[in-house]
C-alpha cells in the first residue's frame, strides 16, 4: 500500500509537536514575583478595590481569608462590619428591585456576587483611616446604639468625698486617700454627720496652707443631736477666721458604727450614625477614550478619588472634633529671643511643651499620659528636626494624613489639613481599642452601588459610609499652638475658659 504525501506531512507534524512538548517540559517555568505583579496594577485596584481573580466568595470565606492573621479583637471588629456590609448590600439590592435571577441576590443573599466588589472595597478603605490611631473603634449593629461604661462610685458622704461621686472610671482615677482610712477632713464652716465612734483628743485644725492651728475648748464644740451624731464648728467670739479645715479620727478597727461604701454604676451614652455619600459620573465616550489613551479604567480612577474623599473627610471629622473639645491648651513660643539663645537650641523646648501636654493628661486622669501627637505643617517641621524623632525621611511620599514616626515614645501623625501652627497631644491605648477619649462607631463601613448606564450613555456609581462619633472624655485631649511673641513666656498652659494654668518657665526679659 502506497504512502500518500498527506500521511508523510502528518507524521512530520506529529514528531515536531512531540519534540516541542519534550523541550518545554524540560524547562522550568518562569514565575513572576506576586508582589511585583500586584504592584503593576493601578493603585485603586491594589489598595481600594483589590479585586480577586478567583471569582465571588461568600461572606464567611472572605472574612476567613482577610482576617487569617489578625488578632482576636480585630477579627471580631471586621466580622461585625462585614455582617453590616452584607445586610446593607441586601437592602440595596432589594431597593433597586433586582429580580430573583440576579446573581447578587441568590444563594446566600447579598453575600455571593457583591462580596467581590463591596467587601474588597471595605478592606481597601477601612484599615487606611487614621481615625483608628486616635479613636476607640466600636462597630454598631443599628443606626442608634448605646455605649456602656463601668464605674465605681462612692456610696457614702465622708469628708471631701460626696455620695455618688466617681472614684474609678475607664477614664480617670479620683480616689480620696482618706475614704477608707480612720481620718475625716471637713471644711470648718460646714456642719456634717460625725463618723464614729470618734477618738478622743483627735481633733485638729488647719489653715489654708495646711498648717496645723492650736485648738482649745472655746474654738471647737462637739454636739450630739437627737437625729444622730453631728459635728458642729461654732465661732463663739474667738477669732477662727484662719481655720479652714477640721480633721478628726474615728475608730474603724473595733466595732465601727460607720463603714464607707463603694457602689457600682453603669454609665450609658447614646451614639447615632451619620452618613457620608458621594457619586461619580462619566460618559461612555470619556471612559472609552481614557482607557484607550492611558490604558487605565476611568471608573477605577474615579473610585480611587471617591474613596480618598470619604477617607479624608472621616479622618478630619475626628481630628477637628478633638481640637474643638480639648480641655486644655498649650502655647509654645517660637521666638528664640525669649530664651536668650539661638532658635536651633530654643526649638528643643518644643519637646518640653509636648511632654508637658502629655503629663497634663496624666495629671487629670491619674492613670495615663498622652501618647499620640497630631501636628500641622509647621509643627511637623519642628518635630521632624528634633534629635528624639525617628521616622519618615524628608521628602518621602506621605499621601495625605499619615503616621510619620515617633518623638521618643510618642506616636506622631502629620495632618496637612490641620492649621500649620496647630498641634495636639491625645491618649489612645495601643493595646486596647476601647480605651480612648473619642469613639468611632462604624455602622456601614463603605459600600458602592453597581455601575448603571442608561440611554444617555452616562455611567453612574455611588459610594456611602455611615458612622457614629462620640466624645467620652475630653481630658484625654490637649490642644496646642505655635506663637511668635518676643515678650511672652516660652510655654504657657491655658484652661478651656482662657485662664492661665501655669507658665512653664519663669518670666524673662528679652
Amino acid at each position: 500500500m502506497a504512502i500518500t504525501k498527506e500521511q508523510i506531512l502528518a507524521e512530520i507534524r506529529k514528531k515536531r509537536a512531540a519534540k516541542v512538548k519534550k523541550e518545554t517540559a524540560s524547562k522550568k517555568p518562569v514565575v513572576e514575583n506576586k508582589k511585583v505583579v500586584a504592584e503593576r496594577q493601578p493603585r485603586v485596584v491594589r489598595e481600594t478595590l483589590n479585586v480577586q481573580s478567583k471569582g465571588p466568595r461568600t461572606i464567611t470565606e472572605a472574612i476567613n481569608v482577610r482576617t487569617a492573621e489578625m488578632t482576636e479583637v480585630n477579627k471580631k471588629l471586621y466580622s461585625q462590619l462585614a455582617e453590616n456590609i452584607a445586610n446593607a448590600t441586601k437592602v440595596m439590592a432589594e431597593a433597586t428591585q433586582a429580580g430573583a435571577w440576579t446573581p447578587e441576590v441568590v444563594g446566600q443573599g447579598a453575600g455571593v456576587g457583591l462580596v467581590k466588589t463591596y467587601f474588597d472595597i471595605f478592606f481597601g478603605y477601612f484599615p487606611n483611616l487614621i481615625v483608628h490611631e486616635i479613636a476607640s473603634t466600636q462597630p454598631i449593629k443599628t443606626e442608634k446604639a448605646m455605649v456602656f461604661f463601668y464605674e465605681s462610685v462612692a456610696g457614702s458622704d465622708k469628708g471631701g468625698v460626696a455620695k455618688g461621686s466617681k472614684l474609678i472610671t475607664p477614664f480617670e482615677i479620683n480616689t480620696n486617700p482618706e475614704y477608707t482610712s480612720d481620718v475625716v477632713t471637713v471644711d470648718a464652716d460646714t456642719v456634717v454627720r460625725l463618723w464614729g465612734p470618734i477618738i478622743a483628743d483627735s481633733i485638729k485644725a488647719f489653715d489654708a496652707d495646711g498648717e496645723e492651728k492650736t485648738l482649745d475648748g472655746t474654738i471647737l464644740k462637739i454636739k450630739q443631736t437627737v437625729s444622730g451624731n453631728t459635728i458642729n464648728f461654732e465661732n463663739d467670739g474667738t477669732d477662727t477666721t484662719t481655720i479652714k479645715t477640721i480633721q478628726y479620727r474615728y475608730s474603724n478597727k473595733y466595732a465601727p458604727t460607720d463603714v464607707p461604701e463603694l457602689n457600682a454604676n453603669i454609665d450609658s451614652r447614646e451614639i447615632t450614625a451619620k452618613a457620608r455619600t458621594i457619586k461619580t459620573n462619566y460618559s461612555f465616550q470619556a471612559g472609552f477614550g481614557f482607557e484607550a489613551q492611558f490604558g487605565a479604567s476611568l471608573e477605577e480612577k474615579l473610585a480611587e478619588q471617591a474613596m480618598y474623599q470619604l477617607k479624608r473627610e472621616t479622618d478630619l471629622d475626628f481630628v477637628f472634633e478633638i481640637m474643638k473639645s480639648a480641655n486644655t491648651h498649650v502655647d509654645w513660643n517660637k521666638s528664640a529671643g525669649v530664651a536668650n539663645g539661638l532658635y536651633e537650641f530654643h526649638k528643643l523646648s518644643f519637646r518640653d511643651a509636648v511632654v508637658k501636654a502629655s503629663n497634663k493628661i496624666f495629671q487629670d486622669s491619674k492613670r495615663v499620659r498622652g501618647n499620640v501627637l497630631l501636628v500641622g505643617v509647621n509643627a511637623q517641621t519642628i518635630v521632624e528636626t528634633l534629635p528624639d524623632f525617628t521616622g519618615e525621611n524628608y521628602g518621602s511620599n506621605l499621601a495625605g494624613a499619615k503616621v510619620i514616626g515617633k518623638l521618643k515614645d510618642i506616636k506622631v501623625i502629620a495632618i496637612p489639613e490641620l492649621g500649620a501652627n496647630d498641634w495636639a497631644v491625645i491618649y489612645k491605648s495601643p493595646q486596647d481599642s476601647l480605651d480612648a477619649g473619642i469613639i468611632f462607631a462604624p455602622y456601614i463601613p463603605v459600600i458602592a452601588t453597581p455601575t448603571v448606564m442608561l440611554d444617555d450613555f452616562l455611567a453612574r456609581k455611588a459610594y456611602t459610609t455611615s458612622y457614629g462619633k462620640l466624645v467620652v472624655n475630653n481630658k484625654y485631649f490637649v490642644s496646642g499652638s505655635i506663637v511668635d511673641n518676643p515678650v511672652a513666656q516660652p510655654i504657657v498652659l491655658w484652661d478651656s475658659d482662657g485662664k492661665v494654668i501655669e507658665d512653664f518657665f519663669e518670666t524673662t526679659t528679652p
